[in-house]
């Protein structure tokens, strides 16, 4: 299980819906750490995206349906927004999904 809107607030710096804090995720939206737990907790790096997931993170645009959780030979955590077509189209470059 991913941690809560709560646990992430009081985790993470946040300044316009934008994490302050130095580190993975400094830059991101908090949508980011939150669908990095999911990754971690087993869900893969193609989260879909539930109804009260775009409740919580009003960052999350209407049109998309998955979270695509990447992160870099740095370490440093990023997100997409992907519709259906362009994560089929990501699995059939990485070879993931």
């Amino acid at each position: 299980m991913s941690k809560t809107i709560t646990e992430l607030e009081s985790e993470f710096n946040v300044k316009n819906g934008i994490i302050q804090n130095h580190g993975k995720f400094e830059g991101e939206p908090l949508s980011t750490p939150f669908y990095y737990y999911l990754m971690l907790n087993g869900e893969g790096e193609f989260i879909d995206i539930e109804p009260s997931d775009r409740v919580q993170f009003p960052n999350i645009p209407d049109d998309k349906d998955i979270a695509y959780v990447t992160e870099d030979e740095q370490g440093f955590v990023g997100i997409e927004f992907l519709d259906a077509d362009e994560a089929e189209e990501s699995e059939n470059l990485f070879g993931v999904w």
